[in-house]
């Protein structure tokens, strides 16, 4: 489905389900790996290599052995987890869980 939507190389750059048709633009929702590496500043490989190993942790989509694509949404609320305000900041998540800790103890 996807490949004769896209042509004969399967090229995800061009595929956008949002607008029900192709054409390149920010607006894209699924983005291929190479798009997607773009966006992140990263290389194709190092996806790639997260592909198998998750130590970055981007979501992907996985349609047949060959077609990967990346949902732009997910890319984003993965960069939105990352912010940090410094370099010592563990990120949003220990802080609210620290947080949360400290007032069960206030409250007891």
């Amino acid at each position: 489905m996807f490949r004769s939507l896209m042509g004969r190389t399967a090229n995800a750059a061009y595929f956008s389900p949002d607008t029900g048709g192709s054409g390149g633009g920010e607006d894209r929702r699924y983005l291929s790996t190479q798009d997607a590496a773009d966006v992140l500043g990263l290389a194709k490989r190092t996806l790639v290599k997260d592909r198998q190993t998750g130590h970055i942790g981007i979501p992907f989509i996985k349609l047949g052995p060959k077609l990967v694509l990346y949902d732009r949404r997910a890319i984003d609320e993965h960069v939105a987890r990352c912010q940090r305000r410094s370099t010592s900041d563990p990120g949003a998540e220990p802080r609210a869980a620290k947080r949360a800790k400290q007032e069960i103890r206030a409250s007891t």
